[in-house]
């Protein structure tokens, strides 16, 4: 409804809407012309891979697709000093195992230059960590440094890029006047970072989740519970 008010209005160009799919996208901007509203310019509605790219400024060029990242990590896994790994770097399981890792570290915002503090230190530094642990921040920085020397991103990168635009452009997006977020349960740590700065800059906010206040401990829920209480702690309001 407020998405329409503004398209009515003509001013869809001051709201910001994120869903997790283009299908997802393409079907809002098909609902919203389905009710027999005029033209708009349709940027408003992004996955978060999009926005980021817009963000990031990456060229299509520039983003290495999943054949790609899995080339560099066996080359990474060949050419690097990684004794932990020993038994079982020739396999491609393995790979996407330590693939799986990489982009988990790097949804939570720890490249090669934050390993050390915030994966090994909790564990007794470098020299109490296990090999495994040293051995995967090895893996980190090597496949990353690939990455910067081919000119390429990943999905990654160009959310902790899109991160960092926000941090250093307190105005940027600044003339949106509705966030509406819809569809997700969860969302990386770099992606809660953007959304809450996005959300303290933009008046009006609305986020939706699947939740049950009668079942709140359903399993149906589970995903969605920790953005639940971490958009509570940040002032929301359930409705």
């Amino acid at each position: 409804d407020a998405l329409e008010q503004l398209a009515r209005a003509g001013r869809l160009d001051g709201a910001l809407a994120l869903l997790p799919t283009q299908s997802q996208v393409d079907h809002l901007r098909g609902m919203l012309l389905g009710r027999g509203l005029p033209g708009f310019v349709d940027d408003f509605a992004h996955t978060f891979f999009t926005f980021a790219r817009s963000l990031a400024r990456a060229s299509p060029e520039q983003l290495i697709s999943e054949a790609g990242r899995e080339y560099l990590l066996g080359e990474v896994l060949r050419l690097e000093m990684l004794p932990s790994f020993a038994g079982v770097r020739d396999t491609r399981g393995f790979r996407r195992s330590l693939a799986g890792a990489i982009r988990e570290l790097k949804q939570n915002g720890i490249l090669p230059g934050r390993y050390e503090d915030q994966v090994l230190g909790p564990l007794g530094g470098s020299a109490g960590a296990q090999g495994r642990h040293r051995d995967l921040g090895k893996a980190l920085a090597a496949y990353q440094k690939r990455l910067a020397d081919g000119g390429w991103v990943d999905q990654e990168d160009l959310d902790v890029q899109a991160l960092g635009r926000l941090e250093a452009k307190p105005a940027l997006l600044g003339g949106k006047r509705l966030l509406l977020v819809d569809g997700f349960h969860d969302f990386t740590t770099v992606q809660h970072e953007a959304l809450e700065r996005l959300a303290r800059r933009i008046p009006e906010s609305i986020f939706t989740l699947s939740f049950d206040a009668v079942h709140p401990a359903s399993v149906v829920f589970r995903s969605s519970q920790r953005t639940r209480a971490r958009l509570l702690s940040l002032g929301f309001h359930e409705q």
